[in-house]
């Protein structure tokens, strides 16, 4: 037979770890006086408890994923018209990612909108699988950014879908 597990027991108990992590956290024994705690420092503890990442976490691995995806669209802009021809020649395929929306369709003045329906910035052109931002735009108005073709979505009329929500797509834009 299998043992039951009650799960009424399971959450008193995770509640019990929860304020006894809490209270050593903040620094107090049961019934002393709250002393000041770092809520970060207390959150990060309790989202490793419960093995959550945290939102630094997050971001950091979205930034490296941005990066790598930026490595290969430059790779694939190095290759050119003539990669398949190319590709032929060697043992190796490289395949192509279906989800990649169509650069070439991407305008010049269009508007660069984030999945959550946020205006991140305004097309100037696109570079070497880079859409390239106006520089008034971009946080640094004295030179342009560029953001990953690899984060388009797709292309509704005037405007360039990302697949990143505003407030993340910022955070990846790149230097020229």
């Amino acid at each position: 037979m299998t043992d039951q597990v009650d799960p009424a027991a399971a959450i008193r108990a995770m509640v019990d770890q929860w304020v006894s992590l809490s209270a050593a956290l903040s620094g107090r024994a049961a019934g002393e006086p709250p002393t000041r705690f770092d809520l970060g420092a207390v959150s990060t503890q309790l989202l490793g408890a419960v093995n959550l990442p945290t939102r630094a976490e997050v971001l950091a691995i979205g930034a490296a994923i941005a990066a790598v995806d930026a490595r290969l669209a430059r790779i694939e802009a190095m290759l050119g018209p003539n990669a398949a021809d190319a590709r032929s020649d060697r043992s190796t395929t490289i395949v192509r990612s279906s989800t990649m929306a169509d650069l070439s369709q991407i305008k010049e003045h269009m508007n660069i909108i984030g999945a959550d329906g946020v205006h991140v910035g305004t097309v100037d052109g696109v570079e070497g699988g880079r859409i390239k931002l106006t520089k008034d735009s971009s946080s640094h108005t004295d030179h342009h950014h560029f953001i990953s073709g690899g984060l388009v979505a797709g292309v509704e009329g005037n405007d360039v879908r990302l697949s990143a929500n505003g407030d993340v797509a910022v955070t990846f834009e790149e230097e020229a």
